[in-house]
């Protein structure tokens, strides 16, 4: 072997040596995200396997739902059997909350729900009752907001005012009524019902059966001058029992009595 092929032969080495420690180096730089990339993967397998296990209704089944709140009209037994095909058969993670608590909603008589999960297998129904205040029109009552909501054949507590007026006016109705009702108390009448007709006039029957007609305009203004007369006209009727006041007008009111005599003041 000649000197000039022994000297092809030391380069050559020398060249792959080279090409063997940048590779050796290429592999240390590497390595670390790598060893990040394949412990990620193995993550992600083992949550998807974890959460797969953790959806299957059939690991974490349901077993109970319970029913609380201070019901007075609903029955729990009630509530449980509505409520049943939306959670019997699923799991703890899988069940649906919100479709629970929409379904409780939207019973009659339920003012507000709130469902909660209580490990390892319960429901929580949490029922807030319509407290009615007042009836609306013939099959329907209002709630303290002035929010209406059917009577759906139950018991309905006995002396609640009567109240109606066209849709959307719920609320004005009953805040009139609390208002009139005071003003009334005042003088010594007790208001039973308050209707607002679609003309957007005022009717008002008392509870001895006197009716007040304040009109459309300037009913607040009406009453006040009524409210301002009535103990005198009272007295001055010596006992006799008023069946229809007139407010409509503009400087006084009628007043049409039992005996079918009628004066204006």
């Amino acid at each position: 072997m000649t000197r000039r092929s022994r000297k092809k032969k030391a380069q050559a080495r020398v060249r792959n040596r080279r090409r063997m420690e940048q590779a050796a180096a290429l592999w240390r730089q590497r390595l670390p995200g790598l060893a990040v990339l394949t412990l990620v993967v193995l993550t992600l397998a083992g949550t998807a396997f974890g959460l797969h296990r953790l959806f299957d209704p059939a690991r974490f089944p349901l077993r109970t739902l319970e029913v609380e709140g201070a019901l007075r009209v609903l029955e729990p037994a009630g509530i449980r059997a509505v409520l049943a095909p939306l959670w019997q058969g699923q799991g703890f993670f899988t069940v649906d909350v919100q479709a629970i608590r929409e379904a409780a909603e939207g019973m009659a008589w339920v003012r507000e729900a709130q469902v909660r999960r209580v490990w390892p297998d319960r429901l929580v129904v949490s029922v807030r009752e319509q407290v009615p205040v007042a009836r609306w029109g013939r099959n329907e009552l209002l709630n303290s907001a002035g929010e209406r909501f059917p009577v759906a054949g139950r018991p309905v507590p006995a002396g609640l005012p009567r109240l109606a007026g066209p849709p959307g006016t719920e609320a004005r109705v009953l805040a009139t009524w609390r208002d009139w009702s005071a003003r009334l108390a005042a003088v010594g009448l007790k208001a039973r019902q308050l209707a607002l007709d679609a003309r957007h006039a005022w009717h008002l029957v008392l509870a001895d059966g006197m009716r007040l007609e304040p009109g459309r305009k300037e009913a607040e203004a009406r009453l006040a001058r009524f409210l301002a007369a009535w103990p005198k006209v009272a007295k001055a009727a010596g006992g006799r029992r008023a069946r229809y006041a007139d407010l409509r007008y503009s400087n006084g009111f009628a007043v049409r009595w039992h005996d079918d005599g009628q004066e204006k003041t």
